[in-house]
């Protein structure tokens, strides 16, 4: 950075804890998830430096493993030993050497059946605080005992909704081009590729140079080094998903994603193709399932442990909004994650970006089939039609048409009476 150079600093956005005001004297229940322990620990010590002033203190906390859990030391060491404050710590799934609780938060909440006397305090993942604050309602707990950071009113993650931010006018600060704008860009690409079509460029296939025609696709150019591909080859026309690729331009950081076969190369691009990614599709028979939200939480529950960082969203080479459709799984809404999830091609990019380890395809993929089974209102004529080719109704027109000439064939297909 420069003298003059400007500088955005967002936040911080809501209200501080009321320590010195309401919350003396209460007896305190403090729940967090993941790295949601940070925001209340300032408030946990604060309490037990002034520890007269107030009850009972109760800490809640879980992470996905036993080294995702912050602060273990000063938990153990100081917190755990403290008067009158009791630590209760679990993680999502067993691990070798944990042998305390195993499970998620809110349940955990639920298990400890902890007396409706006390205010809470809760801080971690949208879909925790979602799922602890009904878990507290069932318990007996009222509104005006609990408090809970802005987490819950997120919705993006990633500071563009406006969901969490005190500013109003933050779509009317969205740049939009003009379409005079548009059209300058339109012809300022043609000439750059026109321009690229005569140039080669310097390109790295797994750590290898070589010199390419820069108008060619990254699978184009890979073929024209000499490559057979056999694997991460499909249809050639972005709908399949097999030629999901890896890259990184010399001289920056930012590794991307892409499919070989829509992106251009660029000069000193380093390629690594991802054919096949080993996502985990869990074993299920749709007829035995329904569509409730506890089918989510128990084929795939790590999608709970999602934490926002919006990779997902960024490597799909859709353009699909990820994060946005694992959010509607994990709160149920089965229709929704069905339509916002329609076009994925199951390519695998998102869950090799993934740090919870989610296979978002196969969410996405179990979320269509609910909907489709129980949610969708039911298609009679495609039901009578199947009842139809399995009597052999069309047994004779099928085998008449496998006689015919390729032309006779295209002649039908272009005339048929959905094309009229």
């Amino acid at each position: 950075m420069s003298v003059g150079d400007e500088i955005l600093v967002r936040g911080p956005y809501g209200n501080h804890f009321p320590v010195e005001t309401v919350l003396k004297g209460q007896d305190l229940l403090f729940i967090a998830g993941g790295i949601g322990l940070a925001p209340l620990r300032s408030v946990i010590n604060y309490v037990l430096d002034n520890r007269d002033n107030y009850g009972t203190v109760d800490i809640v906390y879980g992470s996905r493993s036993k080294d995702d859990l912050v602060q273990l030391k000063e938990i153990q060491e100081v917190w755990a030993k403290a008067k009158d404050v009791n630590v209760h710590l679990t993680i999502d799934r067993e691990q070798e050497g944990w042998d305390g609780h195993v499970g998620f938060v809110p349940n955990y909440v639920k298990e400890l059946n902890m007396s409706v006397d006390k205010t809470a305090l809760i801080c971690g993942p949208p879909i925790m605080i979602k799922f602890v604050l009904q878990g507290l309602q069932e318990l007996g707990y009222e509104k005006t005992q609990v408090y809970t950071t802005l987490e819950l009113r997120m919705k993006c993650g990633i500071g563009k909704c406006g969901r969490a931010t005190s500013e109003t006018n933050t779509s009317a600060k969205t740049a939009r081009f003009s379409a005079a704008t548009r059209l300058t860009n339109y012809r300022t690409n043609i000439k750059r590729r026109l321009k690229k079509m005569q140039e080669m460029v310097n390109i790295y296939v797994y750590g290898k140079k070589y010199s390419v025609p820069g108008d060619l696709t990254i699978m184009t150019a890979m073929e024209y080094a000499g490559y057979q591909l056999k694997r991460g080859c499909g249809c050639r026309h972005g709908f399949c998903g097999a030629c999901a690729t890896i890259y990184r331009i010399k001289g920056k950081n930012e590794l991307k994603t892409c499919l070989a076969c829509q992106t251009q190369v660029e000069d000193g691009m380093y390629i690594a193709s991802l054919p096949f990614y080993p996502i985990d599709k869990r074993t299920y028979d749709i007829e035995e399932i329904s569509a409730e939200q506890r089918v989510m939480m128990d084929l795939y529950p790590e999608i709970y442990s999602c934490v926002g960082c919006n990779a997902c969203t960024k490597g799909c080479p859709q353009s699909l909004n990820v994060m946005q459709y694992i959010a509607y799984a994990q709160r149920g809404d089965f229709k929704k994650c069905a339509e916002e999830s329609f076009d994925c091609i199951g390519c695998g990019i998102c869950a090799s970006r993934c740090p919870a380890g989610i296979s978002h395809p196969m969410v996405g993929e179990l979320a269509r089939r609910l909907n489709g089974k129980y949610i969708a209102p039911k298609s009679e004529h495609v039901k009578n039609r199947v009842a139809e080719i399995k009597e052999g109704k069309f047994d004779d027109l099928i085998e008449q048409v496998m006689q015919k000439p390729i032309e006779e064939m295209q002649e039908l297909y272009n005339n048929r009476e959905i094309e009229k």
